[in-house]
């Protein structure tokens, strides 16, 4: 072999050692740039995932803040109903009381618990405005929050941007080929070489993109989203659609299951939807006792999501109650209910009785009894029928134009649109004012009978 043989394979030598050390190089500067840009992924996930629990936490407390206020407004209309029940029954008692005395005593009571009534509504209308003053200042803060949030994201975009240019810069300076770098030093390969390294690499690439085309499904079930998508990312596929679905097994905010399900074969970058779990298909029941029926319709409806067919109302007949008031349900305030069930929300509510007890009025004027009857216990204005008489029974002292017996008699049962009540008033002939009982006999009997066969004229009591 002659010395130009030996220097020119000594040279070829040389080029491809060179050329060896530079395919390495621009793999370590890829590989570095690839960690870069992973770390920089992962950074970004971890923010996301840091904003995303900020987020879920602003949730819970506005779900804390709305719970407290829906606890508030119960109470609120519990003590309302408490007051209004108490001076109803103070009123109903006013008027089943036997004399003046008492029915002073009664209105003191009324006056007091008007007062207290008063005093609470005030205090509340007060508390109202202190929340909604501080409702406001939140609201500003949470803007001022936002607008910062907003300026601190474009900031970051900004230098997201210049550190992705200087790095897009760097790849095409180290992977686009140099012009002229090593061109002279390719022109003395012989083809041969050339040809047999070019079917190499050829052979090379068809068999790496064969193994790396395709990619499995990973077992996603139980992870969170965040931990899913970052799988994904480094099995090279994307996260497609979140869908929700409801589980009693897998706690909300978990995956179920993916689709296409774990196992399956996909092209590297397809997208694989997550099947997110939204919790068991149910609900602790609120305690609706002492609300009224619409409230509580209206809030199963909307909040809970319970269809119209899946609640049945029970009316009893109550008059200690304000009708359409909740008295009783099922299931019991705390219990779980199923969306799923087969069994109904049972909601008990207060039905205006048509019965009620006949208060006394012995001793009270006609006016006072009619008005006391229409205006407390419904009565209709004619059932109510007003006698006289001069007559006064054994054991009876009242003055003129009082009520000296009654119809049906004290405690009996009334149906306020079917029973007529009769008032009988005293009134004393002429000379008798001032006598205060009429011994009993039996010509007074049937005078008193006849008197009031005719004396049932209602004239000067009548609207």
């Amino acid at each position: 072999m002659s010395n130009w043989e030996k220097d020119y394979e000594a040279e070829q030598r040389e080029r491809e050692r060179n050329q060896e050390l530079k395919r390495h190089n621009d793999l370590l500067d890829r590989h570095s740039i690839q960690q870069r840009l992973a770390s920089e992924e992962k950074n970004r996930l971890l923010e996301n995932q840091v904003r995303q629990t900020e987020k879920q936490n602003e949730i819970l407390q506005q779900q804390a803040i709305a719970e407290e206020r829906r606890r508030e407004q119960e109470l609120k209309q519990k003590q309302e109903q408490f007051y209004k029940d108490k001076i109803f029954e103070l009123k109903k008692i006013w008027a089943q009381a036997k004399d003046n005395s008492e029915r002073d005593r009664i209105q003191i009571l009324l006056s007091e618990v008007e007062g207290e009534y008063e005093k609470y509504k005030f205090e509340e209308a007060e508390k109202e405005r202190k929340l909604a003053i501080q409702a406001e200042h939140y609201r500003q803060e949470q803007l001022i929050k936002q607008e910062e949030e907003k300026k601190r994201q474009r900031k970051k975009r900004i230098i997201s941007l210049v550190i992705g240019l200087v790095i897009l810069t760097l790849m095409l300076w180290l992977f686009l080929p140099k012009s002229g770098r090593y061109q002279r030093q390719n022109d003395s390969v012989s083809i041969s070489r050339k040809s047999e390294s070019s079917k190499k690499e050829t052979k090379g690439k068809s068999d790496l993109e064969k193994n790396t085309d395709t990619t499995v499904v990973p077992n996603l079930s139980g992870k969170t989203v965040v931990e899913a998508k970052e799988i994904l990312d480094k099995q090279h596929l994307k996260s497609g659609k979140e869908q929700g679905e409801f589980s009693d097994s897998v706690a909300k905010g978990y995956i179920i299951k993916t689709n296409p399900a774990a196992g399956t074969k996909k092209q590297r970058g397809d997208k694989i939807n997550l099947i997110v779990s939204k919790g068991p298909n149910s609900f602790e029941m609120p305690n609706y006792v002492g609300e009224t029926r619409e409230k509580a319709e209206e809030d199963l409806k909307n909040t809970y999501k319970v269809s119209s067919k899946m609640i049945s109302i029970e009316e009893i007949e109550t008059f200690d109650y304000t009708p359409g008031t909740v008295l009783e349900q099922t299931p019991a305030p705390g219990e779980q209910y199923s969306l799923n069930s087969k069994t109904n929300i049972v909601l008990k509510v207060a039905k205006k009785s048509n019965s009620v007890e006949m208060p006394n009025y012995i001793g009270s004027t006609y006016d006072f009894a009619r008005s006391n009857l229409i205006e407390i216990y419904g009565i209709k204005k004619s059932n109510i029928e007003i006698r006289k008489t001069n007559h006064l029974p054994d054991g009876v002292f009242v003055s003129a134009g009082q009520i000296v017996s009654q119809t049906p008699e004290v405690s009996g049962t009334v149906d306020v649109n079917r029973t007529r009540i009769v008032l009988t008033v005293y009134e004393p002939n002429e000379g008798e004012q001032n006598r205060n009982r009429v011994a009993p006999n039996d010509n007074s009997d049937d005078s008193n009978s006849k008197n009031n066969d005719t004396g049932n004229s209602s004239s000067g009591y009548d609207d």
